[in-house]
């Protein structure tokens, strides 16, 4: 299981860029950080763990997501 610990939104760059950066961990306490665009943010833990899924290629069943 995945625990939702942020998804907030942050600038970065020269330009100040604003992108949602979201930090998970898991069950073992190994910290996951990714760092979304903006013209695409996430609204819930759902969109969050499809997107996951897809990155690692299983069900999205497989990937359960808690918020801490």
């Amino acid at each position: 299981m995945l625990f939702l610990i942020t998804c907030d939104y942050e600038s970065f760059g020269v330009r100040g860029d604003t992108f949602q950066v979201v930090e998970l961990i898991d069950e073992n306490g190994t910290d996951y950080t990714f760092v979304v665009n903006q013209g695409k943010p996430y609204f819930s833990l759902q969109e969050v763990a499809l997107d996951i899924a897809s990155s690692l290629s299983v069900p999205p069943e497989e990937i359960e997501l808690e918020e801490i």
